[in-house]
């Protein structure tokens, strides 16, 4: 089976971390998520992944190029325009168009059983399968009986929330157009649901999920991640803290990072190439790479 990765886009809601880095390429515990998805894959077996690609490409490109795992095959699909969810699917048909495929957004961390999603895709003889999940504030579908019934713009009650996960039949080519910019659930799931071809829905339970496409979600996910891995910290290469500086309840330190004296960074992420300069309080923030802070007392960026 293969998988593409989502990873197109422009990361607005991350701002200002995504200003001069795709979000493919933001880390998590130092791990960059495109990373961490490309292990999660991995770990169900699948070998061959597309990345589509179009906010600062080339540095997807310089990623993939020089990560490996054994037996992984990665590919990068640029997009000079960007051709949002149905556009990029269609513009890889020729990597994916020979076998049940799954599609995953980049910016989303999870441990959501993929086989047993497969499997109740296989069980359901769909052309396709959304993961799905109970989460208040993006409970947009509606489903009855493992099917889904309508994607709507608002939330509600006794709806469900889309994962970003999807397992795909091939058979959709024949449905998103084949050329320009679509989006996959208004140009192939609504008209699948208007004439009448069932979508199946996979509700998944009892994992965890992160959509890291904000600041507080990813400042979330980071201290989770620590909570996960039983630590209170976690350092990069290269950082040098003062003896007078103090870590607080938790913190994430990139690589190339000095904490001066009296420093203070607590419940926080200090990115790459960063110096944290004598008496700065950074709390519950985010100080993107490449900066300098100013020797004060004050939350980070």
């Amino acid at each position: 089976m293969k998988a593409m990765i989502m990873a197109a886009g422009f990361g607005t809601r991350l701002k200002p971390l995504t200003d001069n880095t795709p979000k493919a390429l933001v880390p998590v515990l130092n791990m960059p998520v495109l990373e961490r998805n490309i292990r999660y894959l991995n770990k169900y077996g699948i070998r061959d992944i597309i990345i589509n690609a179009h906010y600062h490409r080339e540095q997807v490109q310089k990623f993939v190029s020089g990560f490996s795992l054994p037996q992984i095959n990665l590919s990068v699909n640029q997009e000079e325009e960007i051709l949002g969810t149905g556009g990029g699917i269609s513009n890889c048909r020729s990597f994916l168009k020979d076998d049940t495929f799954i599609v995953i957004n980049v910016d989303i961390l999870t441990d959501i059983n993929l086989d047993k999603a497969v499997k109740s895709h296989r069980q359901s003889g769909c052309p396709v399968t959304m993961v799905m999940h109970d989460c208040k504030r993006f409970n947009q579908v509606e489903t009855a009986e493992n099917r889904i019934r309508a994607i709507h713009k608002d939330t509600n009650i006794g709806r469900l929330a889309f994962t970003g996960i999807h397992v795909i039949e091939p058979e959709i080519f024949s449905i998103l157009p084949e050329k320009g910019y679509s989006e996959i659930i208004r140009d192939c799931y609504n008209p699948l649901l208007e004439s009448g071809r069932p979508i199946n829905a996979f509700t998944s339970k009892e994992h965890y999920w992160y959509d890291i496409g904000t600041i507080a979600s990813y400042i979330k996910a980071n201290m989770d991640f620590l909570k996960f891995e039983n630590k209170r910290f976690v350092t990069g290469k290269n950082v040098n803290i003062d003896p007078s500086a103090s870590l607080e309840n938790c913190a994430v330190i990139g690589n190339n990072v000095t904490v001066e004296k009296h420093a203070v960074i607590d419940s926080s992420v200090i990115l790459d190439d960063t110096v944290i300069k004598s008496g700065t309080h950074i709390k519950d923030s985010v100080v993107i790479s490449n900066t300098v802070t100013a020797n004060a007392s004050h939350p980070g960026q």
